[in-house]
């Protein structure tokens, strides 16, 4: 890592859980809509189709979901430096914002997983940087480190630290 320029990756942790609660659901929703709406799947007994929604949520979830946190935790890499901070998109692509073009930064929950979503003045596409990264109290002191005086980011750490969430728009 150069002087000056802070790299940061997520906690696989909050992944993994995320990944595994919801890729669960969505497994067992499938096995009960073909319940439903399958002949075959119709004429099963309740208790097989229990058995398995258990497989799927002790065989199939987890290593889903590790296979999804080592993968985001590898590929997501997020920076902070004295000219801006860089991260990914919504869809994975790299992008990097100076302090001087974020417009507004705002809190985002999905799930158990809360992002800072950062938008440009120019429009296009916010980077979102995740709140749980491996090194949480570096990651905050660097923002605020390098971040300017009066920037928005500071406004955002002071709600952060209440546990407001909210838009704050950078000044001018």
């Amino acid at each position: 890592m150069s002087q000056g320029v802070s790299s940061f990756k997520m906690d696989p942790a909050p992944v993994f859980l995320f990944t595994y609660v919801t890729g669960s659901l969505a497994c067992a929703g499938f096995v009960g809509v073909l319940a439903v709406t399958d002949p075959a799947f119709q004429q099963a007994k309740l208790s097989v189709l229990l058995e398995t929604i258990g497989y799927i949520l002790v065989f199939f979830g987890p290593p889903y979901a590790a296979l999804c946190a080592l993968l985001a935790t590898h590929y997501f890499q997020y920076t902070v430096t004295a000219e801006g901070v860089g991260g990914q998109n919504l869809i994975g692509r790299s992008q990097f914002l100076r302090w001087s073009d974020i417009a507004a930064m705002k809190r985002v929950r999905i799930g158990n997983l809360e992002f800072i979503r950062v938008m440009s003045r120019e429009g296009g596409r916010a980077i979102w940087l995740p709140l749980f990264v491996r090194n949480e109290p570096a990651f905050d002191a660097t923002m605020m480190q390098w971040a300017p005086p009066g920037h928005v980011s500071h406004r955002l750490a002071d709600l952060t630290l209440r546990g407001h969430s909210g838009t704050r728009r950078a000044p001018g």
